[in-house]
Formats: C-alpha cells, sequence, structure tokens
C-alpha cells in the first residue's frame, strides 16, 4: 500500500516573493493511494482558495483517521 500526498499552488499563499508562472497555479491539495500495484482514483481536498478555506472551516474538531481497516476482528486506523 502506499499514499501519495500532492498539492500545488500553496506557495502563492506562503511565500513573500512569487513568480508570475507560480502565481497562475490554482491552489489544490489531494491524495492518491496504490493497492497492490493498481492506482486509485485520485481524492481532491480541495480546489481554489475558497475550496481551501471551506475545507479549514468545515473540518472536525477531533482527528480524523486517513485509513481505517478491519483485520482479525480489530480496527487500524493510519493518521
Amino acid at each position: 500500500m502506499q499514499f501519495k500526498l500532492f498539492a500545488a499552488g500553496l506557495d502563492s499563499l506562503l511565500s513573500e516573493e512569487v513568480s508570475d508562472e507560480d502565481r497562475d497555479v490554482e491552489v489544490t491539495a489531494g491524495l492518491g493511494l496504490d493497492l497492490i500495484d493498481v492506482s486509485l482514483r485520485p481524492i481532491t481536498f480541495f480546489v481554489g482558495q475558497t475550496g481551501l478555506m471551506s475545507a479549514l472551516w468545515n473540518a472536525p474538531a477531533e482527528l480524523t483517521p486517513a485509513l481505517q481497516v478491519r483485520a482479525a476482528g480489530s480496527l487500524i486506523c493510519i493518521r
């Protein structure tokens, strides 16, 4: 199993000096997952600054596991 996190355009929010090329990149982040050499469709967390702010304001107060797996009758949470 392999996790792949991706992000683009976040430097325009965090950096003081941003090139013109980076300024035009839309803010995006997400997660990809490979199971047994098969890539599943990536999950996009947010697209654009509005999506980022919505994700932050709507996030639960407690931590949410990235993956929950049932193995031999017990629940395994990967954070």
